[in-house]
């Protein structure tokens, strides 16, 4: 005859999790999480959104305590309005300001290298121009030298060759 409580009938039984190497949403070899129950909350977490689940639901056999819909681990006292425990609702927070932050590095990134391409240009603009201010320069003092060179060019240009 046993002597075991339900409770750790409950612990000793298989979780939700198909993958064998879970262990309470963790890969036991590794320590990573586990991708399936990521999966499976984010597919709860997605039809709660979406009115598909209705709200907490009490844990069965234990009156005051309550279930979360996303990671269905029982949670005692009030459920909250929504029917998240904490524990998934800082989860939810940080996948959602990891997006936005993400977002926001992304659009400052582009707008980096936006500044930079316009400098480059600018500068690139600026170069060129006081080439072209230099090369003027120097063909204006050249030709006040040695203005026979001048009139050499200029019949240069004028030819009908």
């Amino acid at each position: 005859m046993s002597t075991a409580t339900p409770t750790a009938v409950a612990l000793a039984a298989p979780g939700e999790c198909p993958d064998p190497s879970c262990e309470d949403g963790a890969m036991i070899d590794t320590g990573e999480a586990c991708r399936a129950c990521e999966q499976r909350r984010a597919d709860r977490r997605t039809a709660r959104k979406t009115g598909e689940t209705g709200g907490p639901r009490a844990a069965a056999g234990r009156p005051g305590w309550w279930e979360c819909v996303v990671c269905r681990d029982p949670q005692q006292g009030t459920a909250s309005a929504h029917g998240e425990c904490r524990r998934c609702q800082a989860e939810a927070t940080v996948q959602r300001l990891t997006a936005q932050w993400v977002q926001e590095d992304t659009e400052r990134q582009r707008a980096v290298q936006e500044a930079a391409a316009t400098a480059a240009a600018a500068e690139q603009e600026a170069q060129e121009r006081q080439e072209a201010e230099e090369t003027a320069r120097l063909r204006a003092e050249t030709a006040r030298q040695h203005p026979e060179l001048a009139t050499l060019a200029l019949s240069a240009v004028l030819a009908p060759f």
